[in-house]
């Protein structure tokens, strides 16, 4: 199945706390060609000698070359457009997003951003509009269609947040819902979200997902995230733009347009995070969350399944259940053996 995300059936949040949990590593060293020519470097913050020494910087560690951009109209030629990206970003002096490396078409903006970590700033985001070997669950790889928005950024959190860090790809899903349903004439879009991070059109059509990795760099977590999300390709379900027209709306969005607004809505929801962790997201989330009060078996090992009701979050990120007992329980995905839709959550951890 070929979707417009980071992964091929569901992505895979591999953000978590450091008491027992998994830590995804980043792939370093590899080479990253934009198949169409030199990638291009733009930002709304940095000087010029700064973004010189960016450039030479990300030209070393990629060994390809990296051009300039002051925000070049891209519209015509169907490529993704810095200026409508950027207006956004300026007006709300966002951090998220203010340098971006883009290129037509690049193997994985995910493998990109993980090896440039050593010389990239906080908030750096890399987007394409193709890539040819996306990143999923697992092993998961392909060739993203055009029309899909593909980027990925980094996000840096002190360790004193380590805690937090499961709950990124939930925030990061709930600001792309957010983003798009602020646009006038978006506002009843029907964007749900599938745990534990895709993003769907109601219940049945996938439109996106997101694939969170971190490590410990410096004293600091760097969390790489992916996200893709169809905007305007019908293939092979449906896109957000086919969702407007289907509704009769005259609106149309373009992937720098959903952007720039993404980068906006999510800083402003990371700073609220930061201070008060997922409290003030709840209830938002839960608002198009797909699984409230959903049945499901969980598979308890050797063989055993047990059925339980699905209640929210736990604490610690994971998934909240409760037995027919009444017992709560936490509950993860585990690989390619974990279909929600089916009922199917594979592993119970902790009682």
């Amino acid at each position: 199945m070929s979707t417009p995300s980071h992964d091929a059936e569901s992505t895979e949040g591999d953000i978590a706390a450091p008491s027992g949990a998994r830590l995804s590593g980043l792939t370093e060293g590899l080479s990253h060609k934009n198949e169409k020519g030199s990638l291009i470097l733009f930002s709304t913050s940095k000087s010029t000698d700064e973004l010189a020494e960016l450039k030479r910087s990300i030209e070393n560690t990629s060994k390809y070359p990296v051009s300039y951009d002051e925000g070049t109209d891209r519209r015509k030629n169907g490529h993704f457009d810095l200026t409508t990206y950027s207006a956004p970003i300026r007006e709300e002096n966002c951090e998220i997003g203010s340098v971006v490396l883009y290129g037509e078409r690049i193997r994985s903006t995910q493998d990109l951003v993980g090896s440039l970590l050593p010389v990239i700033p906080n908030g750096f985001l890399c987007v394409a509009d193709t890539q040819t070997n996306g990143k999923g669950r697992g092993e998961n790889v392909w060739e993203s269609p055009p029309g899909c928005l593909l980027f990925t950024f980094v996000s840096r959190f002190a360790i004193a947040n380590a805690s937090r860090l499961p709950f990124v790809q939930y925030l990061v899903s709930l600001a792309i819902v957010e983003a798009v349903k602020r646009v006038r004439g978006c506002e009843d879009l029907d964007l749900t979200l599938k745990w534990p991070n895709d993003i769907y059109a109601g219940k049945s059509q996938k439109i996106g997902g997101v694939l969170c990795q971190s490590s410990v760099f410096r004293g600091h977590f760097e969390v790489v995230v992916g996200v893709g999300l169809n905007v305007d390709n019908d293939s092979p379900t449906t896109c957000i733009n086919g969702l407007l027209r289907d509704a009769k709306s005259d609106v149309r969005l373009s992937r720098a347009d959903v952007l720039g607004r993404f980068c906006a809505t999510y800083e402003s929801m990371q700073k609220d995070f930061l201070r008060n962790g997922f409290d003030p997201f709840f209830d938002a989330y839960y608002a198009s969350w797909l699984h409230r009060d959903q049945v499901v078996r969980a598979d308890v090992g050797d063989g055993g399944m047990q059925t339980m009701t699905v209640k929210g979050l736990a604490k610690s990120g994971a998934l909240l259940a409760v037995d027919v007992g009444g017992n709560s329980h936490e509950l993860f995905p585990d690989g390619n053996r974990f279909d929600f839709f089916r009922g199917l959550v594979s592993r119970r951890t902790r009682r």
